[in-house]
């Protein structure tokens, strides 16, 4: 169901990330933002976004804040 419902695809990135499968996990988060564009998604965009930084990979995690902010205009005030 993690491709099907982004609620249960970020929760299944939890557990993936909580078991050690980190690109399992990324997978999962940008799975639960892409079932879901109409709707800002914080917790598996912030989620995302700190997994890719321990993973030192700053670059995407970067471009997934910038593509968060212009998803919508209150989306400015979040993961700065």
């Amino acid at each position: 169901l993690e491709g099907k419902n982004p609620n249960y695809a970020y929760f299944y990135g939890q557990t993936l990330e909580k078991l050690g499968e980190k690109e399992r996990a990324i997978r999962a988060y940008q799975l639960s933002i892409e079932q879901n564009p109409e709707m800002l998604s914080l917790n598996a965009t912030s989620a995302l976004v700190r997994l890719l930084m321990s993973e030192g990979k700053f670059k995407e995690a970067h471009k997934v804040v910038s593509e968060f902010h212009s998803s919508a205009e209150n989306a400015k005030g979040y993961l700065n």
